[in-house]
Formats: C-alpha cells, structure tokens, sequence
C-alpha cells in the first residue's frame, strides 16, 4: 500500500478480504477491511473507495461474504465513502474453479471500477 500512496493518487480503491474467508471470521475480515481504509484516510487527502468481496462458488451458500459486506458498507455510509457494490457479478463469471474471476467477471469489475474513477 505505501508505494501507491506515495504516488498521492487522488481516489483509492480497495478491494480485499476474499481469500481469507475461511482463514478469518466474517467479523475479522470486515476489521480488517475498515482498518486499512483508516488508514489509508489518515495517510493520504486520497478519496478512498471500498470495494464489496464478490462471491466464490465455495462460499455462496455460506452466508460469509454477505456477513462480511455489511461492516465496510455501514462503515462507508458513516465516512460517505464510495462503496462499490458487485450485484452484476454471478457464480458463472468465475473462473472453471469458482474462486477466482473469469473473463466475464474481470471485465465486469474493471468497468464497475472505472465508472467509480474520476
């Protein structure tokens, strides 16, 4: 994160937490998720942006990825931070083992991401 932060972007999207599902509670990762848009806010005038996890086929019926969504969309609702929502990413835009993005997936994420970009 500090290399990017020293190029004083403007605005910062951060999407993570997916890959500790299962590592992590639901609660953990969201704490994790707000800690680093905390801190990203205090070392940086950037706009921060926080990304929602998008589903895994191992964890659509788990109820985690949801549990962990809510925490930072709350968060961003306090701060009236950007929080950008995944609802047009399905189970088919996963790649063959479902944990990763496909093709489809990518393209929709990086439209989702540019749209949010000033």
């Amino acid at each position: 994160m500090k290399p990017t932060l020293g190029k004083k972007p403007n605005q910062i999207i951060l999407h993570a937490g997916t890959n500790d599902i299962g590592k992590l509670s639901p609660c953990e990762i969201a704490d994790n998720i707000v800690n680093i848009a905390r801190e990203i806010e205090s070392s940086t005038d950037a706009q921060v942006i926080i990304s929602e996890l998008v589903t895994r086929w191992d964890l659509s019926a788990s109820g985690d990825v949801d549990a962990v969504n809510k925490r930072p969309r709350k968060f961003c609702n306090q701060r009236q931070w950007n929080f950008i929502r995944h609802d047009d990413i399905h189970p088919t835009d996963l790649s063959r083992g479902g944990l990763r993005l496909g093709e489809t997936g990518i393209a929709k994420m990086y439209n989702t991401f540019a749209n949010k970009l000033v």
